[in-house]
Order: C-alpha cells, then sequence, then structure tokens
C-alpha cells in the first residue's frame, strides 16, 4: 500500500484524491450513507454546512488580495466537506445555488500555489478539486433551481430508495436546460446580443475560472477522466456564454482569447464526459465547431507529461467497463482520437503501444458477429487508421525500443486480419461471392489470446 502524505492545508495530492471522487465512490458512499441520513434530523449537517457557506460567502464578497489570503487560512478541508455535505439532501441543495458561493470557491481556488510554482495549480491538491467540485454544483443549481422540484417529484421513488442522487437528478435537468438553450440560441453570427446576467457571477470572476483551468489543462483532463464531477456541462455552458458575450463586443478578440481555449477545453472535456452529459456537450461542440481553425493557429502542443495524462484518459474512455461513462461508437471515438494524436509527441512514446493496442481491442469488439459495416462507421475508421500512422510519423528515430514494442503489439492485435475483416465487411452481403462469405467465416473473429 502507498504511503499517503497530506499537505498541512490542502490535503492529498491529485495522484491520491481523485479515487475517493469517481462516479463509484459517489455512488457507494450514497448507499452506506442513505440509512444514517434517513434516521437524523437534517440539522448537524444543515448547521456545519451553513457556517461553512458563510464563510466561502464571505471570500466570495471581498476584493481585497491580501484579504482574501488572509481570510483563506481559516477554511480547511473539513469546511470544504461540510459545504459539500449539504448536497446530500435536497431540501438543503437551495443554499448551495447562491452565486458567492462561486465566487467565493474560485478565489480559494486561486490560493493553492504549491512550493516552487508562481501561479495557481488549484487541481494539485484535493482542496482545489473540493472548490472546483463545489463552484461547479453551484453553478448548476443556480441555472436551474427553478426546474428542480418538478425533476425532485419525478424521481421521489428514487431518490428515497437510493437509487439516484440528488445532485443526479440536478446533473440531469443541467444537461437538459443546456442543450434546449444551446440548440434555440441564436447563430453567433447575427450579432444578437448577450446578457451578462446569464454568467450569474461577474464577468472577471468566470474569466478567473476559465484561465485557471486553462493554465491547469494538464491536470484538468485528469480531473475529468477520473472524477465525477455532477453536472459539469452546466460549467462548460458558462464559458461558452463567457466567449458569447465577449464575442458580441466592438474590437473584440474574443475568438483567440476565450474561443480557441474553450474550443479545447470542451474536448479535453470530451474525453470524461458521463452519459447524461453527453447529448448536452454535443450540442456545444457542434456550436462552437467554427473555432477549429482559430484554435489551429493558436494551440500549443504542452509538454510530454500531458500528451501522455490525453491518451491515458483516451484509453480509460474506450477501456472502461463503468456504465456510466456509456460505450463509445467507431464514429464518436475518431475525432477524440484525432485530439488526442494532435498532442502526441517524442518523449510520451511509451504510451504509444497501450493506445494502439486499446484501439485495435476496441475495432474489434465493434465489428465482431456483424454481417456489414454501417456506412456512417467508414470515415470514422479510415481516420483512425491515418492516426496510427501519425504515431509512426511522430516516433523519433531513437526510439527504438518503442518502435519495437509498437510492432510486437500490431503483431499480438492481428492489425491486418483487422483490415482484411473490415475490407469483407465494407461489401453489402448480397454482393460477396461464396469465396468471400467463406473468408468471411473465418476471420469473423480476432484470433485467441489477441
Amino acid at each position: 500500500m502507498s504511503l499517503t502524505i497530506l499537505h498541512p492545508i490542502w490535503g492529498r495530492d491529485i495522484g491520491q484524491y481523485y479515487g475517493s471522487y469517481t462516479f463509484l465512490a459517489f455512488k457507494q458512499e450514497l448507499h452506506s450513507n442513505i440509512i444514517s441520513a434517513t434516521q437524523r434530523a437534517n440539522f448537524v449537517p444543515m448547521n456545519k454546512g451553513m457556517h461553512a457557506i458563510r464563510i466561502i460567502c464571505q471570500i466570495g464578497k471581498e476584493e481585497n488580495e491580501i484579504k482574501i489570503n488572509s481570510m483563506a487560512r481559516d477554511v480547511s478541508l473539513q469546511i470544504l466537506r461540510d459545504a459539500l455535505d449539504m448536497s446530500w439532501y435536497k431540501l438543503l441543495l437551495k443554499f448551495l445555488a447562491e452565486p458567492e458561493i462561486i465566487r467565493g470557491c474560485i478565489k480559494l481556488m486561486g490560493t493553492v500555489i504549491p512550493d516552487g510554482e508562481s501561479s495557481a495549480s488549484p487541481f494539485s491538491y484535493e482542496y482545489g478539486y473540493l472548490c472546483f467540485r463545489i463552484a461547479t454544483i453551484s453553478f448548476g443549481l443556480c441555472l436551474v433551481e427553478n426546474s428542480l422540484d418538478s425533476a425532485f417529484k419525478a424521481a421521489v421513488l428514487d431518490l428515497r430508495s437510493g437509487r439516484l442522487h440528488p445532485l443526479e437528478v440536478v446533473a440531469e435537468v443541467i444537461a437538459d436546460s443546456v442543450k434546449r438553450i444551446v440548440q434555440s440560441s441564436p447563430t453567433i453570427k447575427n450579432g444578437h446580443k448577450m446578457d451578462e446576467r446569464a454568467l450569474m457571477v461577474p464577468t472577471r470572476d468566470v474569466t478567473k475560472l476559465m484561465n485557471l483551468i486553462w493554465d491547469n489543462r494538464d491536470l484538468f483532463i485528469r480531473v475529468v477522466s477520473h472524477t465525477y464531477t455532477p453536472g459539469m456541462v452546466g460549467l462548460m455552458y458558462i464559458f461558452w456564454q463567457l466567449w458569447r458575450i465577449s464575442r458580441c463586443r466592438e474590437s473584440s478578440d474574443g475568438d483567440q482569447r476565450l474561443g480557441a481555449p474553450l474550443y479545447e477545453l470542451l474536448r479535453r472535456y470530451n474525453l470524461g464526459v458521463t452519459s447524461d452529459q453527453d447529448v448536452a456537450l454535443s450540442s456545444l461542440l457542434s456550436d462552437t465547431r467554427f473555432l477549429r481553425d482559430t484554435w489551429l493557429g493558436h494551440s500549443e502542443l504542452t509538454d510530454a507529461k500531458d500528451s501522455k495524462a490525453l491518451m491515458h484518459g483516451y484509453i480509460h474512455r474506450i477501456s472502461t467497463s463503468d456504465t456510466w461513462h456509456y460505450k463509445p461508437h467507431i464514429f464518436s471515438i475518431a475525432p477524440i482520437l484525432e485530439f488526442v494524436i494532435r498532442f502526441a509527441q517524442p518523449g510520451a512514446q511509451n504510451v504509444f503501444p497501450l493506445l494502439f493496442s486499446a484501439t485495435t481491442r476496441f475495432l474489434w469488439s465493434e465489428i465482431e458477429g456483424k454481417q456489414q459495416i454501417a456506412e456512417n462507421d467508414i470515415p470514422g475508421i479510415i481516420s483512425i487508421l491515418h492516426c496510427f500512422l501519425k504515431l509512426f510519423e511522430i516516433l523519433p528515430d531513437a526510439a527504438h525500443c518503442a518502435m519495437q514494442n509498437l510492432i510486437h503489439d500490431i503483431v499480438n492485435s492481428d492489425l491486418v486480419g483487422l483490415i482484411a475483416r473490415l475490407i469483407v465487411l465494407r461489401r453489402p452481403t448480397t454482393d460477396k461471392s461464396d469465396n468471400e462469405r467463406g473468408m468471411n467465416s473465418l476471420i469473423r473473429k480476432k484470433p485467441p489470446g489477441s
């Protein structure tokens, strides 16, 4: 068992804390707490939670940086947990629907500056992640507060039995609201003026939060891949609103300053989006797709560590058996792989074989037992194979070991057999000769042990 090292103020580091905030851990905690929650009055967590909320709100109202840093010393991990515990009770959720909580959490995130760093790195420690989690939940509650009563009534039996957490209900309402608003919004080109009140907190605070995440996008990808943060698509929606507001201002460089980072953050989030948030995220991705060229012109490759995190996130995405992360399809996984491969670089080559093997296994699982490939899967398959070629191009000449491992994986995964199978499946069954049908039965399944 690895030794857990705690920071005296900020608690566990990212490698240790995210296991406590997975969706599985979220559901296990719900089941273990459901009995005690029904046997005691709400006043105990409410008293502690209200005290925590008051402290966080006071920081949210403060503008002096020196005072904020001083006040932050009184906000412990336990206080953050007390505030988060309010989300266990649907009747107490309304107390988290407070803009000053959001502002306070953003300012607290800015105080997490690890030793040797010159800027904030909130996701490095549990403290910063809890601030982010609370702010995200609070944003979502502020967004849909008026729609929750009917949603809770519809889910009353599942809530009472412990099959659903109140935040799961909230997350679904958030996703539905975001999807509806984005799909019905006027196009960005018609000059429609945006209402800044949609941000719920001052523009400078939303901008600060977006910048914090952007500056720490290498850790953000680890957070979205390995933790469950309820209703995160609501936060992405707020960033989308921020970008649209900036774009409507005269002489604005919103597409470069906010649009390109938004484009990338949405695609990073796509590696860990949960099934209830996926359609809403797709709406945001569709609305921002024209930002691709701007992003390509202004995005920068980060270090090899971030490249590895992206590839591991992708591997986790297509390999996980957790049903909450819906099973991806060929047509949906291709753009994710293209995004990840763009950041692949020398120094991360040890992960290339893992990515290759996971993708090949995924393709085998998608075509096994099928008589014909769906027409809309063909461009995705071509794109995936093109990404494989890019991996070889990126490998440095000196990376002999990585090249050997990659070739070894190609042999073991029977890539040649996979391609042959894809060629056979490409043609309609009625057009195949008897020989082709016989060959089809021979290569219907991947070889044993591959």
